[in-house]
């Protein structure tokens, strides 16, 4: 890397090489020293959603200690690879906006230089909401996060606007404290049922909101979709909960994953994450 680096500055001056702070390299060397032409993409990748970046939930302060180290010991830039929208979460819709804008407030504070974020075509309809409040919030931290939801809402749903606008805002209180995501525990039986029950409502409002005149029917469905996928999941995992052997656990998981299979062509879940086994793993199930 340092002699790359080296090369590249005195040709081209005016470009950066990337590399990742992540995995067995979250920590920056003790031997060796990064070029200040280099930068660093730090990645977060077991990030807890239950708690913000700078919150103590689990792996988190790791993380913070990691970057405080690279801040302390690497002269350059860093930026920071997010996991706003990640593969193990197998395209459950993890909505994060006002979460994110928090994480960005405290990042800018802590002197770093940019954000960034991945996408898939196949469940790009799941993270839309992330992906535009990402950009926006990554100009401008101050933006009002409220209003960005409020436009995006009227562009994409139409004269329902209101109803899918609500039902986005259940989700980012719901999904990730609740879902089978790494990072998050089990709730109880009680908040599985309390959280189900707001959910069936929403998935009545967006059903009933498809006939309205001037409503967008093809994002109101792909929006009931997401709401379903995480009624299933906080059902599995209320049985969790309920102490539901191995064998129930995967019965579960197996027509959650027939459900999926029956709309994979809709945009909102990937092909490759509908398969049993992964969903063993997020529920405990695996032999």
């Amino acid at each position: 890397m340092g002699k790359v680096a080296t090369r590249i500055a005195a040709l081209r001056p005016d470009l950066k090489i990337e590399c990742l702070g992540y995995s067995h390299y979250k920590n920056p060397s003790q031997r060796h020293t990064i070029a200040p032409n280099v930068l660093v993409d730090f990645c977060p990748i077991n990030q807890s959603f239950e708690g913000q970046i700078y919150e103590k939930f689990g792996s988190n302060p790791t993380y913070t200690s990691a970057m405080a180290e690279w801040k302390e010991r690497f002269e350059g830039e860093i930026s920071i690879y997010s996991y706003y929208r990640k593969y193990a979460w197998h395209s459950l819709p993890i909505l994060l906006p006002h979460y994110m804008q928090k994480d960005v407030k405290w990042y800018l504070e802590q002197g770093i230089s940019g954000i960034s974020i991945y996408c898939e075509p196949g469940d790009w309809g799941t993270y839309e909401v992330n992906l535009y409040t990402l950009g926006k919030v990554a100009q401008n931290p101050d933006v009002d996060v409220d209003l960005l939801l409020r436009e995006f809402a009227q562009g994409r749903y139409g004269s329902a606007w209101r109803t899918a606008l609500a039902t986005i805002g259940t989700l980012e209180q719901l999904a990730r404290k609740g879902c089978s995501i790494p990072g998050t525990s089990v709730k109880s039986e009680e908040w599985y049922t309390e959280a189900i029950a707001r959910l069936d409502f929403h998935s009545g409002e967006v059903a009933t909101a498809t006939t309205i005149e001037g409503a967008e029917s093809e994002a109101l469905n792909d929006l009931g979709l997401m709401v379903e996928f995480v009624r299933r999941d906080f059902e599995i995992q209320r049985r969790r909960a309920q102490g539901a052997s191995v064998e129930e656990r995967r019965e579960r998981a197996e027509e959650l994953v027939a459900w999926l299979r029956e709309h994979l062509d809709e945009g909102v879940f990937l092909d490759a994450k509908a398969r049993p086994a992964l969903f063993y793993k997020q529920y405990g199930a695996r032999r």
